[in-house]
């Protein structure tokens, strides 16, 4: 498996847009780990691009941010 890392920039206003996007993707297939900071707006991501592409990730983010996705 080869893993890549990208750091996408995403509009959060708060710690609970961290956490949603935090959450969301821990549930995508091929994220290793990620990590959110609303403090830099940014988010990196290790990622398996076998199994989802970087706009995948970034629609992730954006559903995140948008639809309050839920935790559980």
């Amino acid at each position: 498996m080869n893993l890549k890392t990208v750091e996408l920039s995403a509009d959060m206003n708060c710690r609970a847009c961290q956490y949603r996007i935090t959450g969301a993707l821990k549930q995508q297939d091929g994220v290793k780990s990620n990590k959110a900071d609303f403090r830099t707006q940014k988010v990196t991501i290790e990622f398996d691009p076998s199994q989802i592409d970087e706009t995948e990730l970034r629609q992730v983010i954006d559903n995140a941010l948008n639809h309050g996705l839920s935790l559980e």
